[in-house]
């Protein structure tokens, strides 16, 4: 018998896009051939029509929503010290406090997306315990943002030293 809903993803434009497989909103269990309004065979509860599919995931977006916060932090470090031989303290300041501002917009845009992310999930395997009774949906959004914190500091680490290198090429 053939498979009617396989599942496989094509990259298509940064959109992954798949075939209509049908999943049980509760385990995740696959509910092709199963009829609209029908229970699921494995846990035997009745996931809507509406939430039977999920829409495609646009990987640039999310890379996006995950990206711009980087973007703004390695442009607070390129002012806070790329303008402190020329100009005021006060640019110094301001590309601190956009600095500052970009590593906490990197952190919440990575855990909402996360979670945003995780919600396409069967609601069983989100609320599984990863470390002892910590379950996934908990877990998974700090790793997350903690990961990009550390990216984030890296690439202002980055900036201050192409900074600093630049700085001292061009002074006499």
């Amino acid at each position: 018998m053939k498979r009617r809903f396989p599942a496989r993803a094509w990259p298509i434009f940064g959109a992954i896009r798949y075939r209509a497989a049908v999943r049980c909103d509760e385990c995740g269990h696959s509910l092709a051939g199963v009829p609209s309004g029908a229970p699921c065979s494995e846990c035997g509860v009745v996931t809507p029509d509406a939430r039977r599919t999920h829409p495609p995931v646009n990987v640039v977006a999310v890379v996006a929503e995950c990206a711009w916060p980087m973007a703004l932090v390695a442009l607070g470090v390129t002012l806070a010290l790329g303008l402190t031989s020329r100009t005021h303290g006060s640019d110094m300041l301001f590309g601190a406090l956009v600095a500052g501002s970009g590593f906490l917009l990197v952190t919440a845009a990575t855990a909402l997306t996360t979670v945003r992310l995780m919600r396409r999930m069967p609601r069983r395997a989100r609320w599984a315990p990863v470390l002892l009774v910590v379950p996934r949906v908990v877990v998974f959004p700090v790793l997350a943002a903690a990961a990009a914190t550390v990216v984030a500091v890296v690439l202002a680490s980055g900036g201050a030293m192409a900074a600093a290198v630049g700085r001292s090429f061009l002074t006499p």
